[in-house]
């Protein structure tokens, strides 16, 4: 078996980062995988690029911006949130009749890398995972519950348009004509967008399996509060809330504005409340934006054991998107024993159980978000249960080796039955 697994990057953002963890799990159990990417940051064998010269090279990093020039000029009163077109061309056929692979795992394509038209040209059996909602909607990566997609989108309130023919519904209908023509299967991570999956009309009739995203249970492990505060240079008599993620302060969806706001309500309820904020993934803000107590930004982490020791350190791990569909950093703190504190959007119920390994706050409240991060903390007894239960909730649903097996087999049925 010789899957080949598609990715803009391997290792820049949360489905780059649960794309080449699926690619080691696949390695680790015995599976021949490799990993085509546009831009290669590691160091991982196994993970390949197109080969290119001089220009091309310089052409990487304009590829996106290239990309997005149609939004710029089109729509400048756009909100300002992800969107992508692919449309630019590219060789990558070439590339993967060279790799022959058996079946093509795509998983987040945009920033101009791979051609909607060049899609639809794959013969092999093609598993697209899903991680966010781009595949069926227009241009957008997460839709602010605009249900558009379930028709034709069109006039789109993402981009300020009130034109039923505008940018939105020709990417649409792109998809739409390239997804037609593929031999495909769907994975999400979550059944929160299995879901809406099969609400649109371009996949509603695709097959969709959900396998969770998956860690390494080895990597992302408890360790002792004690020992890893003191290698980070943490109060150990402090409380730690831990925040996070790729564009954790620039992204509106993450929600840095609703901590701000919950923090606020518990300052001005406890102003004496020993408490500190690490914030990883951003450096420090210059919107004006705060926490509260006292802040440490820590910026982007690449060496995942220390992104391990980091949540260890942690009493609790606050994340309160607005849309949101299996959070990476939400299965990492789980599995080093980090209660987590969410809101109740997309599929954070499939990770959070609400009493049990963290708390779900309702959707955009940041009244139950400040009472949810000071239930966790009021009681040591209480956070030693939530953490006991949250790397159990790891152990039991996201081991990244359970999840690899689960695309293995998958792989493995396509293969067969088109050999058939």
């Amino acid at each position: 078996m010789t899957p080949l697994l598609i990715n803009t990057y391997d290792t820049l953002g949360g489905a780059a980062i649960a794309a080449f963890r699926l690619l080691k799990g696949l390695n680790r159990n015995g599976v021949a995988a490799k990993m085509l990417v546009q831009e290669k940051l590691g160091e991982y064998p196994n993970v390949v690029t197109p080969p290119r010269g001089r220009f091309r090279n310089a052409m990487v990093g304009l590829r996106s911006l290239i990309d997005q020039q149609a939004l710029r000029t089109l729509y400048p009163r756009r909100r300002q949130v992800p969107y992508s077109i692919n449309w630019l061309p590219g060789r990558h056929g070439r590339v993967l009749r060279k790799l022959a692979p058996q079946v093509i795992n795509l998983h987040w394509i945009n920033a101009g890398f791979l051609n909607l038209g060049m899609i639809g040209r794959i013969r092999q059996p093609v598993v697209w995972t899903l991680h966010d909602m781009w595949p069926f909607t227009g241009v957008c990566h997460y839709s602010d519950g605009c249900r558009k997609f379930r028709d034709t989108c069109g006039a789109c309130p993402m981009l300020e348009s009130d034109r039923a023919s505008d940018l939105s519904r020709w990417n649409w209908r792109r998809k739409r004509d390239s997804i037609g023509k593929m031999d495909l299967t769907i994975v999400t991570p979550s059944r929160w967008l299995a879901g809406l999956a099969g609400e649109s009309r371009i996949l509603g009739p695709v097959p969709v399996e959900v396998i969770p995203n998956g860690v390494d249970l080895d990597v992302f492990r408890p360790a002792p509060k004690t020992a890893v505060r003191k290698l980070l240079g943490l109060d150990r008599d402090k409380k730690v809330v831990l925040f996070g993620g790729a564009h954790a302060l620039t992204d509106p969806r993450k929600g840095a504005r609703f901590l701000s706001h919950a923090l606020e309500i518990i300052k001005n309820r406890a102003p004496e409340t020993p408490l500190q904020v690490l914030v990883f993934g951003a450096e420090i803000p210059e919107t004006g934006l705060t926490f509260h107590f006292e802040t440490r930004y820590l910026g982007f982490i690449r060496d995942e054991r220390l992104l391990a020791q980091m949540y260890a350190a942690a009493d609790v791990y606050v994340t309160p998107p607005t849309e949101e569909n299996l959070a990476n950093t939400v299965i990492e703190a789980l599995a080093c024993g980090t209660p987590t504190v969410a809101f109740d959007v997309g599929g954070m119920a499939e990770m959070v159980l609400h009493g049990k390994n963290g708390y779900l706050a309702r959707a955009s409240d940041a009244t139950d978000l400040a009472r949810g991060i000071q239930w966790a903390l009021e009681s040591t007894g209480r956070l030693k249960r939530l953490s006991r239960e949250a790397r159990e909730t790891a152990i039991r649903n996201f081991d990244i080796l359970e999840s690899a097996r689960r695309y293995h087999l998958l792989f493995e049925k396509l293969a067969f039955e088109r050999k058939r």
